[in-house]
């Protein structure tokens, strides 16, 4: 009785509970809990002598609201855990509209154009007619297409797109078994007529031959699916457009040190990171469940046709390239163009130079080119109808098209994270954290960021990404400085790990997608998804110590680059921690 009303009412007992659960954090004082040094720490002067100094004499500083936040924090995170509201609900008062959420609606307004006309099913077919049908090359052929258009587009998107090709691939060479299979049985059933003394040796070797072909099948079914699900995620990580957390380090880094991540910088570390955990993935999946296939050479042939015939005959079924898909592409490249070509080289190269100092950024292209989405043409201009009158075309993309699919609970989260990261810097809760890292002080900076990439990684198997990205941005900022580390040493590959989260159905959006077609058991997911998640982790924390020499900006020894001494958050930190290195710091 007690736990159906529980499972009954979870969300709204979590709604009442939780809040009740942490109100001791909003009586608890600073002054007691922290101690008068640590305190002191935190805070600093005059704070400490209004606290602490009974003859202190002026006005009072603003108190502390370590504690405060603590508590916003604590339920926040209840609520995502348990899903006890909508995401979006719970940040719907959040009213910022920050340059990483404007390059955000820039670039899905350009993803939901693609998807409009189709042009992403088209790349996607395209590439799967000249991979070959051989099952580890099909299974290759999948993976890389989800995972570079996942560069770009929503993850559960590309994810949507793809699992329904696959599927009509896996039900097509289903059906071929179960018809050679019958062809198999009557030929046989013909000759053991002729030959009764081989009888029973002909109807083993089909059956075997059969449950062989079966087992196969089934290879490839997980195979393809888990492929899809986790090299969406993947690909996502490779561009800083192509999922939440991304976007959320792109933010903590610019509000503490008014530091740019943009499309360059992270692709440099990023896409090579993602294309090598393809590849990974895709040995382990091959290993582990194509291993029949590549044995058995069972009427490969005869698969192999059946399954070119599906994926040519859909490619066909879309006609000739549309003038609206020529468009979108070259929107696409110009895109891109104006990405590469803004700082190639920092701040004051490219064409950013053309403007004051500080004000274009990636959002400034992305939103330019979403412009132009609205105004350009969905057919040839200047054609005209039948009467001799000009044809009046529609826009490649319509206000309705765009608002219909826009990822708005996506924004409003985003605006929330960012709000909380504020509140978790401003209260000092970010930096008391950072303080009790100290710890860490005396381990290898690369054994440090190894840590902090696993523990991410494994809290974000039972978390949204976005969600745990948002508590850490802040806290592995704090804890850098407070271990003089270059902060994006320790964010950027975090960052990258907090994505690759493959061992569960909630770990991300495209795990529940494909678990939710029945192919994939919850052991296959994990005993599959844990390793590759660990991995992942392992190599984002190798890949900033390979990329991060190649930029003084993510190097791990230069724990007080550039950035850092302009920045207005963190001057002072950057000249009390007398770790300069090759920058001159004027105090």
């Amino acid at each position: 009785m007690i736990k159906e009303f529980v499972l009954a009412y979870k969300s709204s007992l979590v709604v009442i509970l939780a809040p009740l659960l942490f109100m001791p954090l909003l009586f608890t004082k600073e002054t007691d809990a922290l101690g008068q040094d640590l305190y002191c720490e935190l805070f600093g002067e005059p704070a400490c002598s209004a606290a602490f100094d009974k003859s202190y004499i002026g006005e009072p500083p603003p108190q502390p609201v370590l504690f405060k936040c603590a508590y916003v924090v604590a339920v926040m995170v209840v609520f995502w855990c348990f899903e006890a509201a909508p995401l979006s609900a719970t940040k719907i008062c959040a009213s910022y509209f920050k340059d990483v959420v404007v390059l955000f609606v820039g670039g899905l307004t350009l993803a939901i154009s693609i998807e409009v006309w189709n042009l992403h099913k088209r790349i996607a077919l395209y590439v799967l007619t000249k991979v070959g049908s051989k099952p580890s090359f099909l299974l290759a052929g999948f993976m890389a297409t989800t995972s570079f258009i996942s560069m770009w587009m929503s993850n559960v998107a590309t994810t949507a797109m793809m699992v329904p090709i696959a599927k009509a691939v896996l039900d097509q060479l289903e059906d071929v078994i179960e018809s050679e299979t019958s062809k198999e049985s009557t030929a046989e059933q013909e000759e053991s007529s002729k030959l009764i003394q081989h009888e029973e040796k002909l109807i083993i070797t089909s059956s075997e031959e059969k449950k062989i072909k079966k087992r196969m099948l089934l290879g490839l079914c997980k195979a393809l699916m888990l492929g899809i699900a986790y090299c969406a995620s993947i690909g996502g990580v490779g561009m800083l457009t192509g999922t939440g957390p991304n976007l959320i380090a792109a933010q903590a880094a610019d509000d503490r040190y008014k530091f740019s991540i943009n499309f360059v910088n992270w692709a440099s570390f990023a896409t090579p990171l993602s294309i090598l955990m393809t590849l990974i993935t895709w040995v382990v999946l091959v290993f582990v469940f194509l291993r029949d296939s590549e044995s058995h050479k069972v009427d490969e042939e005869q698969q192999a046709k059946e399954t070119e015939k599906i994926i040519k005959n859909q490619y066909g079924a879309l006609g000739d390239v549309t003038f609206a898909e020529k468009m979108i592409m070259n929107c696409f490249i110009l895109l891109l163009g104006l990405w590469l070509t803004r700082a190639p080289s920092g701040a004051g190269s490219g064409w950013s130079q053309l403007f004051k100092a500080g004000f274009p950024s990636d959002a400034s292209a992305a939103l330019f080119v979403a412009f132009l989405l609205f105004i350009l043409p969905a057919e040839k201009p200047f054609q005209r109808d039948e009467n001799g009158k000009f044809i009046i075309s529609k826009p490649l993309i319509t206000w309705k098209q765009m608002s219909s699919k826009m990822s708005w609970g996506v924004i409003f989260l985003l605006g929330g994270g960012f709000a909380m990261a504020s509140g978790i810097t401003s209260s000092g809760l970010g930096k008391f954290v950072g303080l009790k890292m100290q710890a860490l002080k005396g381990l290898p900076s690369y054994l440090m960021v190894l840590i902090c990439c696993i523990t991410i990684n494994l809290m974000s198997q039972v978390t949204s990404n976005s969600s745990t990205m948002t508590i850490f941005a802040s806290i592995l900022c704090d804890m850098a400085e407070n271990l003089n580390i270059n902060p994006m040493f320790i964010l950027i590959p975090s960052t990258a790990a907090v994505s690759f989260a493959f061992s569960l159905p909630v770990s991300t959006p495209p795990n529940a997608v494909v678990f939710e077609y029945g192919y994939v058991s919850m052991l296959d997911m994990v005993k599959v998804g844990l390793p590759l998640s660990l991995i992942g982790a392992f190599l984002s924390s190798v890949a900033i110590l390979i990329f991060g020499g190649m930029q003084s900006t993510f190097d791990a020894y230069n724990s007080c680059p550039q950035y850092l001494v302009e920045g207005d958050a963190s001057t002072q930190y950057c000249i009390e921690s007398h770790q300069y290195g090759n920058i001159s710091v004027s105090t």
